[in-house]
């Protein structure tokens, strides 16, 4: 009976002090692979029946007009929009730089600055639903990447079905700002030309066109030029000749 009492009691802790212990810093590898199995785990307890990410190349969005809002379907794939939103978050973190660099500008846009600051400022989930509010300018790169999603799904199945497909890049030699203006409107008068002798002569040029324009910092000048995706190799050579 004594020594089943002694057995019992609880050991005494040690006299001696305890060692510093310092603590081993987490990896962002290890860190991502448990978010991912957690995630993955989310996914098995969900009712949808398909819960493999989905290789997705383009940031592709549904838009809702008159509210200004985004619609994100989660159920498709847990890891799929958990990586989405990621991209997301980079590109507020670059366009809020932007944004405030131009809103201390001072100009007439101060106000449409400041909109594209607070864009997609705060998402807000619903169900399998995520909406947010866009401010729709071009100098928006969160706007600009569900524009480029829209007119990819827009013109996406006419291109698939061209049999051919022809890059074409028309280019002017680079000007100032202040003759910016005066070399878009001539590059736009030429090209109307172009599409007025091709009609004369019974051809109809079916394409897609584009207008860039790229700053050199170094020289302050700007180089505008157009993008082209043309049905044919007949019709951008014919644009080439004249």
């Amino acid at each position: 009976m004594e020594s089943n009492k002694n057995a019992s009691k609880k050991p005494c802790a040690s006299s001696k002090p305890a060692p510093n212990v310092i603590p081993t810093p987490v990896s962002r590898t290890g860190s991502r692979a448990a978010l991912k199995s957690n995630n993955q785990e989310k996914c098995k307890s969900a009712p949808s029946p398909d819960c493999s990410p989905k290789k997705v190349s383009l940031d592709k969005l549904e838009i809702t007009s008159e509210l200004g809002s985004e619609v994100i379907e989660f159920d498709r794939s847990c890891e799929y929009n958990r990586e989405k939103l990621t991209k997301r978050a980079r590109a507020k973190f670059f366009n809020n730089n932007i944004a405030i660099a131009l809103a201390n500008l001072k100009t007439s846009l101060k106000d449409k600055y400041w909109d594209t600051f607070h864009c997609s400022h705060r998402i807000i989930v619903s169900g399998t639903e995520a909406k947010s509010k866009f401010c729709k300018n071009r100098w928006c790169l969160i706007c600009n990447r569900i524009r480029t999603a829209q007119l990819i799904q827009k013109y996406g199945l006419t291109l698939d079905s061209w049999k051919e497909k022809v890059f074409l890049t028309l280019t002017v030699k680079n000007c100032t700002a202040e003759r910016l203006k005066d070399t878009l409107d001539r590059m736009h008068k030429y090209f109307t030309e172009i599409k007025d002798s091709e009609r004369k002569a019974g051809r109809n040029l079916i394409g897609i066109r584009k207008l860039e324009i790229t700053y050199n910092r170094a020289e302050n000048t700007y180089h505008p030029h157009f993008h082209f995706v043309l049905e044919s190799g007949l019709s951008a050579q014919s644009i080439i000749e004249k």
